[in-house]
């Protein structure tokens, strides 16, 4: 390889998966609306408590 030369890396395509993740908001209603209408997700719980709501949200296949 002549010098200053870079090798051609080939590398396999990556499936990345995720099983949870908390995101902390400001405002439910517009993380609601952007994760369910925008990104596709489903809503699978949506619970309040003493002023403070959790959103879970999952895949929907």
């Amino acid at each position: 390889m002549k010098r200053g030369a870079h090798p051609i890396l080939y590398a396999d395509p990556v499936t990345l998966s995720i099983q949870s993740s908390f995101l902390p908001h400001v405002d439910p209603e517009a993380s609601l609306h952007f994760y369910r209408d925008l990104l596709g997700f489903e809503l699978r719980l949506d619970v309040g408590y003493e002023g403070m709501r959790w959103l879970t949200f999952g895949s929907p296949e």
